[in-house]
């Protein structure tokens, strides 16, 4: 998701942010939703598919996705938020996504942030969603991303978003960048060598 932002940020053209950040809320959502389970029941479905940390407080609290807005606001907007309204998934969130079923909608937890007025406004919160809609789609631990662009363009852009193997795409996807960006700092032209070779270390290898 910030490879995308990115892309799309270079061009100085982002407007606003939407996405579902949080694989376990989106896990657990769907249970309540789907399967009319209680969030404890939900919850415990997360343990067992490897989509929940043994403490999944972060997670319900909306710290998690609230942690990851930032990143991507920082990205998109060259800047962060002051202040981002965070809502909790409790019994009440569940029993709302229960009750979303049966108007073909579903609730999800959406993360959203917009600059207006030289701000950036941001919250957590859950919204309900058509079914069929980018984000009401998402099954079990997918995540997503909408970008709107300042002429109204809009990307999507999708990924698994909690168990094992998206983690550790993740982590060596981090490691790979922060590779790249110290290669970018520690390489120079060297002048005198411009007819041997493009490009030499400032520090050997």
């Amino acid at each position: 998701m910030i490879e995308a932002v990115d892309r799309v940020a270079g061009r100085g053209s982002v407007l606003s942010l939407a996405a579902v950040l949080n694989g376990t809320c989106n896990f657990v959502l769907g249970r309540c939703g789907d399967d009319g389970s209680a969030l404890e029941e939900a919850l415990a479905a997360a343990y067992r598919a490897g989509f929940a940390e043994a403490d999944a407080s972060e997670d319900l609290s909306g710290a998690d996705a609230a942690r990851k807005l930032r990143i991507l606001c920082r990205h998109a907007f060259g800047d962060e938020p002051e202040e981002i309204r965070v809502e909790t998934l409790t019994e009440g969130v569940a029993e709302r996504a229960q009750r979303a079923r049966d108007t073909a909608r579903v609730v999800r937890q959406l993360a959203r942030a917009s600059f207006c007025d030289g701000e950036i406004h941001a919250s957590v919160r859950f919204e309900e969603v058509p079914q069929d809609s980018p984000f009401g789609c998402l099954t079990d631990e997918w995540n997503a991303l909408q970008i709107v662009t300042r002429d109204g363009a809009l990307r999507t852009v999708r990924g698994r978003g909690a168990g094992r193997w998206p983690t550790t795409e993740a982590i060596m996807a981090d490691l790979f960048d922060a590779h790249r960006s110290r290669v970018a700092r520690e390489t120079v032209i060297d002048p005198s060598a411009a007819d041997q070779g493009p490009l030499r270390a400032a520090e050997g290898s």
